[in-house]
């Protein structure tokens, strides 16, 4: 996985020129100069962070080949999200401070990343926890 196949694979997949559509969207680091490298980097970092999340045990250096492309199938499917939408969700706060309300936490959090990559890692066994003797279930003979 990398970004030039990233790139490629939103374009072809999604038809979605990222270089030519994040002229116009709203990141942190988008004042880098290099927009596309830094947006990479920041959905491949979700998409790890949600990895981690369901499965705390989970090391991207001990990742079989078919782990690594369903990583990078999720990481696509979440770029062309946040480039549709317009917007990286995970960094709002949900506070409108002109009508002075918030937005649930979960709502927030649910839109912040995509279904498809959500299901991608889910049926790739990703986001599977088990058991393990740190999570407090122990055997009991």
């Amino acid at each position: 996985m990398n970004q030039e196949q990233f790139v490629n694979d939103i374009l072809t997949r999604h038809g979605i020129n990222v270089e030519k559509k994040l002229t116009s969207y709203q990141f942190i680091g988008k004042d880098s100069g290099d927009n596309v490298s830094v947006f990479y980097y920041r959905v491949k970092d979700i998409v790890i962070n949600k990895i981690s999340e369901y499965n705390p045990n989970f090391n991207i250096d001990d990742a079989t080949t078919y782990q690594l492309g369903k990583i990078h199938d999720a990481t696509v499917e979440q770029g062309a999200y946040m480039l549709a939408t317009g917007v990286d969700i995970s960094m709002i706060t949900g506070l409108d401070f002109t009508g002075n309300t918030a937005m649930d936490h979960k709502a927030i959090k649910q839109r912040a990343f995509n279904d498809n990559a959500y299901r991608i890692l889910l049926n790739s066994g990703l986001l599977y926890r088990g058991l393990h003797p740190r999570s407090g279930y122990q055997d009991v003979i």
